[in-house]
């Protein structure tokens, strides 16, 4: 369950020039839906198949690093650089792979500085992607070994010594599910003062319904 509150006096509404009430109430909307995003990242963290993470992931081969914590400043973490970035993601996806996962409608979330090593991997010519142009040039990632790739600030990320590590998830919709149950706004007149306030409320459930198609790997920028 998430909620939002603001208060408008009536002298600020007639004083702006904005239509402060619409643009409070959009804010608030947008600010929710983050923070149901970094709570449903959250929440999935540690939950992916015991073969779809740590150190020797992989249900057949059991030898692909997806990275973990527990070391000293990240020591045990993905080291992604602009060289090696495009490889964890066909790790990620030999790894659903192995877990027998079908191709279609597969995703990986990444933050933004994954993202951006990324683009100034090779796939920044346009001849390896086979788009029309470099994703310099676009700003689009687009697909990446099968992948849909999605940049996201609210990733679930920690402090391990002097390193920020970064639970990166891949995997197909099949993994997870999410349920929204109630939306509602109201407003109420402000008993001491001229006024009103605006609340918002939004419940809803998640859960991870399929362990093996879900991948978590544990980044540092290297």
């Amino acid at each position: 369950m998430k909620s939002w509150s603001f208060r408008l006096d009536d002298i600020d509404d007639v004083q702006s020039s904005l239509p402060l009430m619409e643009k409070f109430t959009a804010d608030a909307g947008e600010r929710l839906k983050i923070a149901i995003d970094q709570d449903c990242l959250e929440y999935v963290v540690g939950k992916a198949d015991s073969d779809n993470r740590g150190n020797t992931a992989g249900a057949i081969s059991g030898n692909i690093d997806l990275g973990a914590a527990g070391g000293t400043n990240g020591s045990l973490a993905l080291s992604v650089t602009s060289s090696n970035a495009t490889d964890f993601i066909v790790d990620f996806n030999t790894v659903l792979d192995e877990a027998n996962i079908p191709s279609e409608n597969r995703w990986v979330v990444l933050p933004a500085w994954f993202c951006a090593l990324l683009k100034k991997s090779d796939l920044k010519q346009a001849d390896i992607t086979g788009d029309s142009t470099g994703v310099l040039r676009s700003g689009v990632i687009g697909l990446v070994d099968r992948t849909k790739v999605i940049q996201s600030n609210n990733l679930y990320h920690a402090t391990e010594g002097t390193a920020e590590l970064f639970y990166c998830l891949a995997g197909t919709k099949e993994a997870m599910t999410f349920a929204l149950q109630l939306t509602k706004t109201s407003t109420l007149e402000i008993p001491d003062s001229f006024g009103t306030y605006m609340r918002g409320l939004s419940v809803y459930g998640r859960e991870v319904v399929q362990p093996t198609a879900l991948v978590e790997a544990v980044a540092i920028r290297g």
